[in-house]
């Protein structure tokens, strides 16, 4: 389910609630704060009604992401969705040899974003150049990694995606708190290639954006969402976000 089918199936619970007449195109104004990659699943902030106006404050501070990746595979895209462009030996590469090379990605860094990615270069988005076999020259972004670490078992009591859970083999777990503009892809193919092998992306969940978390989060089955348990849920985060105010004073 990509972000924007996210808006349009919470946009049709909430439009059934409205008399007939009432249920015009635009009858509810709904918008996601930030698009989550095809591949990604977790927190995704949404803003209804007058909430929309306000989706930029919702979304200060930093993210947090568990990221899953396979060594000595590369693709285009740099995730599993993309087509394999190399491949390198693995078998020398240790937890102990990821996490001395994962110091060289904390604090302030430069990245240079994915040729698959929804920036643009003269008016045209980076992953339709991609599509065309084109590659431009990106420059590179000042980003800030607050926190990167490996975690050699996936720690299941904290995730609600199968799909985090399962290590592939030749594989290793990341969890990452980052600032905006941070591509979680990037960090892995550069990791990888300090340690003389090559990887990419197979799996992504976003555990935190702003003051959210994943226990924030409506149900991940679709199926129970009703208008209660999202004018529920409206509510839990209108509390999250005063309480998060309230600290910032004090």
């Amino acid at each position: 389910m990509t972000s924007n089918d996210v808006v349009q199936q919470l946009k049709s619970v909430l439009k059934r609630s409205l008399p007939p007449q009432q249920q015009t195109r635009n009858a509810i104004k709904i918008g996601h704060g930030g698009t989550l990659d095809p591949l990604a699943e977790g927190v995704l902030v949404i803003g209804v009604g007058a909430g929309t106006k306000m989706l930029s404050s919702y979304l200060s501070g930093s993210k947090g992401y568990r990221a899953v990746a396979k060594l000595g595979v590369a693709t285009d895209s740099l995730d599993a969705e993309g087509k394999v462009v190399a491949t390198a030996d693995a078998s020398h590469v240790t937890a102990e040899a990821l996490r001395d090379a994962l110091v060289y990605f904390r604090g302030d860094i430069q990245q240079i974003p994915p040729m698959f990615s929804a920036l643009r270069k003269n008016g045209e988005r980076l992953y339709e150049l991609a599509r065309k076999g084109e590659v431009v020259e990106r420059a590179p972004r000042n980003v800030t990694v607050y926190r990167l670490e490996l975690v050699t078992t996936a720690d299941q009591s904290e995730l609600s995606s199968p799909s985090c859970v399962s290590i592939p083999p030749e594989g290793f777990v990341l969890d990452i708190e980052c600032s905006g503009g941070f591509y979680v892809r990037t960090v892995i193919d550069d990791l990888a290639k300090k340690v003389n092998s090559l990887a990419h992306m197979t799996a992504l969940l976003r555990t935190k954006q702003g003051v959210f978390t994943l226990r924030d989060c409506l149900p991940s089955d679709p199926a129970m969402w009703t208008v209660e348990t999202i004018a529920r849920n409206l509510r839990h985060c209108e509390r999250r976000l005063r309480d998060a105010a309230s600290t910032e004073k004090r």
